[in-house]
């Protein structure tokens, strides 16, 4: 069976890893050993914990893969070391930490990423984050199944008063490539990243925050023209950073001035007036409201947009 890469991250008491050199046929014994070349401390030293309530990893399951014990692309594991790292060479091994020890904001460059704008630019900009400046368009589809499974696992709590569509529905509309991602999606992908998702409008300029009361420890940031989504970074030199420590407001004050300038020039949509139209059955619709409510009524997933670009 082919396997794809994925992306695992790891919460230690010495910060926050994303691994990104493992696959769906990878074993518990090779998490540990990934694991251990960042943080030096040999695999035998490291407990894992995994799903929800987290529950040990038993050592006998260390041949097993990681999704026969339903460790999934894009899910948390939790490591409890039990000896302090040895000292050791650090070497060149990569890693996006949760501390802002990459990069000083001072000293960095808050930048824009583009990704294509092909309906999942929510979903491919949140993996562009994780895989800390990796653009793999295709990756976008797992997102939306990460989202379909929690979705499907939390009934009680994902209802059809919450999502506007019974939950089977809704599973089977959000893993359609066509349709976009909105705040709904990025509430659910924020708790299960275990991370707050920062999304600042360009058109409003309002911060759009979730996760923010969850005291999580680690940001990312997303900027929003109306219809469209990019991820910020901070770069210095060949430095790339695209996650930080929620303790540091630097990084917000510098999202903010990105979507000010963007403000400035005119880069936004208003959907409240923008006017689409659906492919399938040519209805009119006002507003992404309308456009979101048409889909889940009927199914169409379709839209053009008609006219009201913002050109002031």
């Amino acid at each position: 069976m082919e396997t794809h890469n994925f992306v695992i991250k790891c919460q230690t008491v010495h910060g926050t890893f994303i691994l990104e050199d493992l696959t769906e046929s990878s074993t518990v014994e090779d998490l540990k050993n990934s694991l251990s070349k960042i943080v030096k401390v040999n695999p035998e030293e490291m407990k894992i914990y995994c799903g929800y309530p987290p529950k040990a990893v038993t050592v006998e399951a260390k041949s097993s893969r990681l999704d026969d014990i339903n460790i999934h692309s894009f899910d948390t594991v939790i490591i409890e070391i039990q000896k302090e790292p040895v000292a050791a060479d650090q070497g060149n091994t990569r890693r996006n930490v949760s501390a802002s020890e990459l990069i000083a904001p001072q000293s960095g460059i808050m930048m824009r990423r583009e990704v294509p704008a092909n309906n999942s630019c929510l979903f491919t900009s949140i993996d562009f984050i994780l895989s800390n400046g990796k653009l793999d368009v295709s990756r976008s589809n797992e997102m939306r199944r990460i989202i379909a499974r929690e979705v499907t696992k939390n009934p009680e709590r994902y209802t059809t008063a919450f999502l506007g569509m019974r939950n089977d529905e809704y599973c089977h509309w959000i893993t359609d490539p066509s349709n976009w991602g909105g705040a709904i999606e990025l509430s659910i992908l924020s708790e299960h990243l275990k991370m707050e998702i920062v999304a600042i409008d360009t058109f409003s300029l309002a911060v759009h925050r979730f996760g923010e009361r969850e005291n999580y420890a680690n940001r990312v940031f997303l900027i929003y023209d109306g219809i469209h989504y990019d991820p910020l970074v901070l770069e210095l030199n060949d430095v790339l950073q695209t996650i930080f420590p929620s303790s540091d407001d630097a990084p917000l004050q510098m999202a903010m001035e990105i979507a000010q300038e963007a403000k400035a020039s005119h880069q936004y949509t208003n959907v409240n007036t923008l006017t689409v139209h659906c492919v399938a059955c040519k209805t009119l619709l006002r507003g992404d409201k309308e456009a979101r409510a048409h889909a889940m009524a009927t199914g169409h997933s379709k839209f053009e947009e008609v006219t009201d670009k913002i050109t002031v």
